[in-house]
């Protein structure tokens, strides 16, 4: 059984998915098993995969398309390694990523995961770069990693940059396929119970593009939305004051950043939650005024 099972979920990234493949095999760490989830591509995507598959750690699954939520659990099943990475099929790893983070798995029995500080790398309409930036995990603002994660992502390249150990996997669960945020709710349970660990060292190279999901601004306001509604559901009673205090903070740039790009009715569902909830909660307002001036400081 491999020590790491490395999970790509791979939707049309055929241009994309060969760095990140060899990415993969070139880590210094080489007990590991990849798994390429094909989810429904309609690109040379199977061809890619193909060239790799004299590795004997290379496996290739296809299923109609759903989504990546279900692509990775899917390979979080057919896998068996006792750690699991993802890789978004466009970013790339630097070769000693997988190491140094099972390096802190193993020295630190309660941490559950661990993920790195990462570059982000901004491609032209030719795939070309053109700029590149570190990104590293802010001071925290709240008194843990839930309660920051509720109100902004603080996993620095998230799905690319995380590695967890497979029994916490199996405990809170698998991806929420019904929310294109999935890896963000899926940091948000494991948060709840364990702890990570972050690397500060850009391990990670998040490679941006016209392409790219999180290019949709409006999808990604109302995934937003839809998840908000589901936290509400969901968060234990000892973090239940923070909701109006996220929907202010998260909701109000949300809304102005939507209206200077003209999606008018996404702005308008994410300000009136906003705005509801400062007027419902003057001190939540108060709170989130705090924070904006804490961050600036921090900065």
């Amino acid at each position: 059984m491999p020590e790491v099972s490395v999970i790509i979920p791979a939707y049309n990234s055929a241009r994309f998915l060969a760095e990140s493949i060899q990415s993969v095999l070139q880590q210094t760490f080489v007990d590991l098993e990849l798994f390429v989830i094909d989810d429904g591509s309609t690109d040379d995507t199977r061809q890619v995969v193909a060239a790799f598959e004299s590795d004997p750690r290379v496996r290739y699954v296809h299923q109609q398309n759903r989504g990546a939520a279900t692509a990775r659990n899917r390979g979080i099943t057919h896998s068996s390694g006792k750690y699991v990475a993802f890789l978004d099929a466009d970013d790339l790893w630097s070769p000693e990523k997988l190491q140094k983070q099972v390096a802190v798995l193993q020295e630190n029995s309660e941490i559950a995961a661990v993920h790195t500080a990462s570059y982000l790398v901004q491609l032209d309409g030719q795939n070309r770069e053109v700029s590149r930036c570190i990104q590293r995990r802010p001071t925290f603002l709240e008194p843990t990693l839930y309660e920051e994660l509720l109100y902004r992502m603080v996993i620095i390249g998230s799905a690319s940059s995380v590695m967890v150990r497979r029994e916490v996997l199996n405990q809170v669960g698998p991806f929420d396929e019904q929310t294109r945020i999935s890896d963000r709710d899926m940091w948000q349970r494991i948060a709840e119970h364990y702890g990570f660990h972050s690397i500060d060292e850009p391990l990670v190279s998040i490679r941006k593009h016209q392409t790219n999901m999180t290019s949709n601004r409006v999808m990604i306001a109302e995934n937003q939305l839809r998840y908000f509604h589901k936290l509400s559901g969901e968060i234990p009673s000892q973090f239940r004051f923070h909701l109006p205090r996220v929907a202010i903070s998260r909701f109000s740039r949300l809304s102005l950043g939507l209206m200077r790009r003209g999606h008018w009715q996404v702005a308008f569902a994410a300000g009136w939650l906003s705005l509801s909830n400062a007027c419902r909660h003057p001190s939540a307002l108060l709170h989130v005024t705090s924070r904006y001036f804490r961050n600036l400081w921090s900065r």
